[in-house]
């Protein structure tokens, strides 16, 4: 499991990486110069954000499934979650308290999580696809 595991974690982080690509993108054709620089890093921060949320839940699970008393499992993910949610809650009223960080943008980035899960059959198809075209050269006799 924890194979499979690493590999659908390595497929949602670059989905994530993509949608922020795409976000950057669209902030610097749309923001004008001077909340260029509050978007970006609101942007980065949410991105940054949703890549630790979802390793977070990754720990969270590789360790609730290894925990063999149930009752201790599920008191387990109960404080991970709460310990998730509080640490989340107080970084984003840190960075709205800031006043340097475009609320929007970190929210757009934090979304990154929800696009890369979304992304992330279809990366886990062009990855087995990649892979098969790797084997398969390897397999060729060469001259």
């Amino acid at each position: 499991m924890i194979r499979y595991t690493n590999q659908a974690v390595k497929e949602i982080v670059t989905g994530i990486l993509i949608y922020g690509f795409v976000c950057t993108l669209i902030i610097l054709f749309f923001v004008d110069g001077g909340q260029l620089l509050s978007a970006l890093a609101g942007l980065a921060l949410g991105i940054f954000g949703s890549a630790a949320l979802l390793l977070h839940m990754t720990v969270t699970l590789e360790s609730t499934v290894d925990t063999m008393d149930e009752h201790a499992a599920k008191r387990n993910a109960a404080k991970s979650y709460v310990i998730r949610s509080v640490v989340f809650i107080a970084a984003f009223a840190a960075a709205f308290f800031s006043g340097f960080f475009n609320m929007l943008a970190v929210l757009a980035g934090l979304f990154g999580l929800k696009i890369g899960t979304y992304l992330q059959p279809l990366l886990h198809k062009l990855y087995q696809r990649k892979n098969k075209s790797n084997e398969t050269a390897l397999d060729e006799p060469g001259d």
